[in-house]
Order: structure tokens, then sequence, then C-alpha cells
């Protein structure tokens, strides 16, 4: 039988094992929570550093038009071993998606078949994967039929897919199919015609903002030219133009009509973002948010109240790898 003292000291001990306990749980805790904080900070850091070799890749391909650097960054270790999942993905799936761009745009094939391949093999339902490397295979004599059949059943599949559509309505017009390219063509224009944007700074307020912003159409105009009507605030400074996004589009002889005063907007004067110019016009050339800015005269009204009519016009090109159609060609058949 437990004489008083020693219930006593068993009844101690046993607290004191409980708190002991207790304390090692929480020294765990903040044990683990430490470990935890040390852990997510370099991951941070380490997706930070990616992303800042992936940002130096992409703007060194962009300035020079050279795939090198995208090819030799995407065969390092820590970039060949992503995958699917991986925190870093999607910018591994940028860079690959820019590097497919460049090579299909140089008729580099073959080159263009490995990387779509590298890129199907991290996941084989990604349409843009899918697009480029079926449009490579169908520029291999023996693999023609393959690549060509290939487009066709994708897109039949998903027919919004850019790449696929792009890619299908050059393989018809290489085989001098213009009917069904322009088919193709058709479906693209719908987007062309309707997704616009424009916004405006004024003199009271200098940056763009989407409650300084309206979706717009386009119009058909004259001849070969559509325009685009919208109202500003009598104080704009400048107006951007948000072209549809990931379009591929070709401008030419921009005119502006601000009130009654109607004069030719040289390009030179046009700032530009995920465009260029080349060869007196302004390219779209695929990117996520082409726009161009453009400066708006003094109106000879500072009441912010006010609105004049503003209409641009335009002549537009759809670019389908190279091949052109002109919008109003087939404005009327959408």
């Amino acid at each position: 039988m437990l004489t008083r003292f020693s219930a006593k000291a068993f009844a101690n001990g046993l607290f004191a094992l409980i708190a002991i306990a207790i304390l090692l749980s929480f020294a765990s805790d903040r044990r683990d929570g430490a470990l935890n904080a040390i852990r997510d900070f370099w991951v941070d850091v380490y997706m930070e550093s990616l992303k800042d070799e992936a940002k130096a890749a992409l703007a060194l391909e962009r300035k020079t038009g050279d795939p090198t650097p995208l090819i030799h960054l995407l065969e390092s270790p820590s970039w060949e071993k992503l995958r699917l999942g991986d925190r870093a993905y999607s910018i591994k799936r940028t860079m690959l998606t820019r590097l497919c761009i460049n090579l299909q745009q140089q008729g580099d094939y073959e080159r263009l078949i490995k990387w779509s391949g590298v890129w199907l093999s991290m996941n084989d339902r990604n349409l843009d994967a899918r697009a480029f490397w079926f449009d490579g295979i169908r520029h291999v004599p023996e693999r023609e039929k393959e690549g060509f059949e290939g487009l066709i059943a994708n897109y039949h599949d998903f027919p919004q897919n850019l790449y696929l559509q792009r890619f299908l309505a050059a393989a018809y017009l290489d085989r001098g199919d213009t009917d069904a390219a322009a088919n193709i063509a058709r479906s693209m224009v719908r987007q062309v015609l309707s997704d616009w944007q424009i916004f405006w700074t004024t003199s009271d307020s200098d940056f763009f903002s989407e409650s300084r912003s309206a979706r717009i159409a386009l119009s058909r105009g004259g001849d070969a030219e559509v325009t685009l009507h919208f109202d500003l605030p009598a104080n704009t400074t400048t107006v951007r133009i948000d072209l549809p996004r990931n379009s591929h589009l070709r401008i030419h002889n921009l005119q502006s009509e601000i009130g009654e005063v109607r004069r030719e907007v040289t390009f030179n004067e046009v700032r530009l973002s995920q465009m260029r110019r080349e060869r007196e016009t302004l390219v779209a050339f695929g990117w996520e948010d082409p726009y161009f800015v453009l400066p708006i005269e003094s109106i000879g009204q500072t009441n912010s109240d006010a609105k004049i009519a503003v209409t641009l016009r335009l002549q537009i090109s759809v670019v389908i790898l190279g091949h052109e159609l002109g919008v109003t060609e087939l404005f009327d058949q959408t």
C-alpha cells in the first residue's frame, strides 16, 4: 500500500511528466513551425531565382529573336526536372510556348517537334502543345498526312484554340484550299470584330483604369476600312486601344477623327505594348495583351462632364502564319 508520502510523490511525478510532455509538444510545434518557415523562405528564394532566370531568357529571346537562351535554360538540370504540378511549371510552360512560337516562325520544324514533344511529355492534354507538335510533323514529308489529320481532329474537338485555328488555316492555304481556310478565318474574325477595349487618361487623372474604359466593336467603313466609334471626356489626354487578346493582326493607315478634325496618325507617335512596327504598319503577333496608345490633342474644353465623339479609321488584316486576309473581306460573312 502506498503511504501518503509515496502517493504524493507519485502524483507530483505524474504531473511533472505531463508538464514535460506538454513543454516538449510546444517545443516540437515551435521547432516544426520554425523549420516550415525556413523551408518556405528557401522555396520562395528558389522560385524568385527561377523567375529571374526565365525573365532574362525571355527578354533576350524577344530582343534578338534567337531561341538559344530559352533552349539552354530549359536544358539545365533545375528546369529539366520540373513537371506538371510543380510551383514553377507555369513559368516553364511560358518558356516552352515562346520557344515553340519562335521555332515555328523560323520554320525550324525539327526542333519544334522536339520541344513540343517535351511539352507533351509533361502534359499530353495541353492543346497548344498538341497544335505545335502536329504542325511540326506535317512539315515532315513522310508524316504530312498524320500532322494534317491531327490538326483537323483536334480543331474539330476544340475549335476555339487559337493555335489550332491558325495552323489548320495555314495548312489549308498551303494545299490551295482557300475556302476551307476562309471558314476558319471567319471564326477568328468574330473575335477581331467584337473584342476591343479602350482606356483613357485625363488632365486630372493620368493612369488607365477599368473605371475609365469601354468595350467596343469594329464597324464596317468604306472600301477596305473599318472603324472604331467611341466617346471621350473633353479633357482626355491619351487613349489606349486594346486589341483582342492573343490576336494576330496587321493595322494599316490609321486615322483619327475627333469632333470635326480628321488627321492621319503616324505610327512613330504611337506607343506600343506587345506589338511592333513593321513596314509602315502595326503588328500584333499573338501576345496576351496587345495595345497601342495615342496622344489626344487638346479638344478645347476642360469640363470633364463634356463628351466628344471620336472615330478611328483603320485597315486591318488577319495574319495566319504569313498569309493575310483583310477583315472587310470576311466582315459580311461572319
